[in-house]
């Protein structure tokens, strides 16, 4: 029987960042191991161009896999190219995306499909044309179907083009665990639930990364640190292949005293850095966007992750509902507490405000004016080059101008720990920890 190929298209992010060969896109990965184990033929294409245009020739189908700031930045202009060129062939958008900008894409008389959530629930069924709906939102993954997934697609020649090391370690990224249970109302995968790996889809991801000669891995896992069960599996599967690992925690959790033993047993598998989402030094602020977690919480995050000698990289944002310069100085405070600590780093954002996310779509119960004529022509991706980012919004108390003007001056006055500048590794990737 006759099984349609498929030619994927990562769209390019050099626009906005300064180099988009940090960390490999691994849903298209994902979708290729799934789709070729089940005897479909899948190419991926992350450096795509002009003279690539005619490979596509002898392929069924075109697909996309994008974040919404790729695809802004060239996938729908490399759409239109190729809808123009092979008007008989089917274009597929999945990814982000499509996930939480169905609208807009849905205005684009170029794509034939998009597929929200988890591709590998309805990819098979759109390739055979078992579908007819132009949006296909079959839900998201549960801990059986994840784990009954083959691993990601991985191998040295496609991922050495591609350069992020963790201390002096080359690594590479996993996901062990999708989405996330907590309610954060700037966030567009609030409450979206939790889908974890288990030890032996854990263990074999981990060994098939070293296999091809990686020591060390970025967990893009929203909450890798979820709890003590989890740590203790991670760390009992890492710990012996010595392997250096970077990954996002949430303050409810590390801040606690009992949880100290068990960020002294991170460092000791390999923990360098664990990032976290602290938002705003106000606890007015993050009582206002359900953060779900308290001030003293995030001073203590620290606290507890230096002295277990792991670094902290805690991520800030500027412009929330509510924003005015006494929250702004409370946020500045957090900064100035740990500022000079070499094992101490922030980022600092501005507040975009994405489309499905609480904030959005009830603006009129915040203290927040979205200026929407500016956000056609925005990227919507919170890190930039050179830690550029893009002012969307005002308060009451700031214009769009004060908040650019007090976000630069905070970045400006503690350059010396701020994530964007201080790091060449995280200064070129598009990264955020709700």
């Amino acid at each position: 029987m006759y099984k349609p190929s498929l030619y994927v298209v990562i769209p390019h992010s050099n626009k906005f960042l300064q180099s988009e060969k940090v960390f490999p896109s691994l849903g298209p990965l994902a979708i290729k191991s799934f789709l070729e184990q089940n005897g479909y033929h899948v190419f991926v294409e992350d450096e795509f161009n002009d003279s690539k245009i005619q490979d596509i020739a002898d392929y069924d189908f075109i697909g996309f896999s994008a974040t919404t700031a790729q695809w802004r930045a060239s996938g729908r202009e490399i759409a239109k190219q190729l809808k123009e060129k092979y008007s008989d062939k089917k274009i597929v958008v999945g990814g982000a995306t499509a996930t939480y900008h169905y609208d807009e894409l849905s205005k684009d008389k170029n794509i034939d499909f998009i597929v929200m959530s988890a591709g590998e629930k309805s990819i098979k069924d759109v390739l055979n044309y078992k579908i007819k709906d132009r949006i296909i939102n079959r839900g998201n993954l549960n801990d059986r179907e994840f784990n009954d997934l083959p691993l990601p697609w991985r191998s040295f020649d496609y991922l050495k083009k591609y350069q992020y090391h963790i201390k002096d370690r080359r690594a590479t990224s996993a996901v062990i665990g999708l989405y996330c249970p907590y309610g954060c109302k700037y966030c567009e995968s609030r409450r979206s639930g939790l889908t974890l790996s288990n030890e032996k889809r854990l263990t074999d991801e981990l060994k098939q990364i070293k296999s091809i000669n990686f020591d060390a891995v970025m967990f893009y896992d929203d909450v890798l640190v979820i709890n003590k069960e989890r740590t203790e599996l991670l760390c009992k599967v890492i710990k012996p292949m010595d392997m250096y690992f970077r990954g996002f925690g949430h303050a409810s959790t590390v801040h606690k005293e009992d949880f100290v033993p068990y960020l002294k047993m991170l460092h000791d598998s390999g923990c360098q850095e664990l990032c976290f989402g602290a938002e705003s030094g106000d606890q007015r602020i993050l009582n206002i966007v359900g953060k779900g977690n308290k001030v003293d919480w995030n001073y203590r995050t620290v606290e507890n992750l230096l002295k277990c000698g792991i670094t902290a990289i805690a991520f800030l944002m500027i412009g929330l509902p509510g924003e005015n310069y006494e929250t702004i100085a409370a946020t500045e405070k957090f900064i100035e507490t740990f500022y000079g600590h070499p094992n101490f780093k922030f980022d600092y954002v501005a507040y975009y405000p994405f489309e499905k996310t609480y904030i959005r779509e009830h603006s009129e119960q915040f203290d927040i004016k979205i200026h929407h004529d500016l956000l056609e022509d925005s990227f919507g991706a919170y890190k930039q080059r050179q830690g550029k980012t893009e002012y969307m919004v005002s308060t009451s108390a700031l214009s769009r101008e004060d908040i650019e003007r007090e976000h630069k001056r905070i970045i400006n006055r503690f350059s010396k720990n701020f994530k964007g500048f201080n790091d060449a590794n995280t200064n070129l990737v598009s990264e955020y920890c709700p």
